[in-house]
């Protein structure tokens, strides 16, 4: 048995997973394949690969390269929504994408994370259970006992330069958590703006957001926390110059929900930009983020005068 796992679906937890693997002592691959070059592989197996966002093709791709390796099990984790964390519904479709594809040749386990502890134990002693370890249970109860951390890496203390309200999270692309991330270095280092993400700042005052969604019983399928982006953002509008709503060129999904969070705020009149990150046009993407940030740098300026 060779347990798989991409590095993609778990970026933000991977130290973890491999304590996890490790401790339950069993022979294991993981994937780091870029998302350009896992991109590739997932559109040349997956018939629908081509429509889906660079996440999703990321993650398929990498669990494409394990099974090349030699992986007859493969992890793919899912976890549960929670507060900030923008749960992808897209990506969840994974297990049974490569499960059509790939049928018995693989078993698929997909654990289901929660935030609370006792569960997340549960699970885990199930994950030990179904790879044959269940001797090594008592080995994962000290591995994680600590919520999840979704703690911006690049606050700093505030300048006063522009600050920009970030809203959206594409891995090795945009990821406050991440120090390599192309579009946080960009922002912070270069251009040397102030970021706020929604979970950062305080709902002094719950705004009651109305909308036909109540009234048919859909607000569930919201995939973006949409309700507490919009408390964030009417509760410290005051504290940003503007919001930068960042999404997949592929991701349908992530655009409606910008387009109704839009619809929402639209009576603030606070300047922001919808950046759809296509991977294959990266220059284009630097033009438009430094075109956004000189129009606020430029409204900062008139205000002062």
């Amino acid at each position: 048995m060779i347990v798989g796992l991409s590095h993609e679906r778990v970026s933000q937890t991977f130290n973890k997973w491999i304590e996890i693997l490790d401790a339950l002592e069993v022979e294991y691959v993981v994937s780091k394949l870029s998302p350009e070059l896992a991109n590739d592989k997932a559109i040349r197996t997956f018939r629908n690969a081509q429509y889906h966002c660079l996440c999703r093709n990321t993650t398929l791709g990498q669990y494409v390269d394990v099974i090349e390796q030699g992986a007859d099990v493969l992890l793919i984790p899912s976890r549960e929504k929670s507060g900030d964390i923008l749960v992808c519904d897209s990506v969840r479709n994974v297990p049974m994408e490569i499960a059509n594809v790939f049928g018995d040749k693989v078993k698929i386990i997909n654990p289901i994370i929660s935030e609370n502890i006792e569960e997340k134990q549960q699970t885990l002693y199930q994950l030990a259970k179904k790879l044959g370890k269940i001797e090594k249970a008592d080995k994962l109860k000290t591995i994680w006992n600590e919520n999840f951390s979704r703690n911006n890496c690049f606050v700093k203390e505030m300048n006063e330069n522009t600050t920009i309200l970030l809203v959206g999270r594409i891995d090795h692309y945009l990821d406050y958590t991440d120090k390599e991330s192309l579009l946080m270095n960009k922002l912070v280092n270069s251009l040397k703006v102030n970021i706020l993400t929604p979970s950062m700042i305080e709902n002094k005052r719950n705004y009651l957001i109305r909308d036909n969604f109540h009234k048919i019983g859909c607000m569930e399928n919201h995939f973006w926390d949409s309700k507490n982006i919009i408390n964030a953002i009417y509760n410290g509008y005051q504290q940003f110059d503007g919001i930068l709503f960042v999404h997949d060129a592929n991701c349908m999904v992530s655009i409606d929900e910008i387009d109704y969070i839009i619809s929402k705020i639209r009576k603030l009149n606070i300047p922001y930009y919808v950046l759809s990150f296509n991977n294959g046009v990266m220059a284009s993407v630097e033009t438009a983020i430094e075109a956004f940030v000189d129009m606020l740098d430029l409204r900062n300026i008139g205000s002062r005068t």
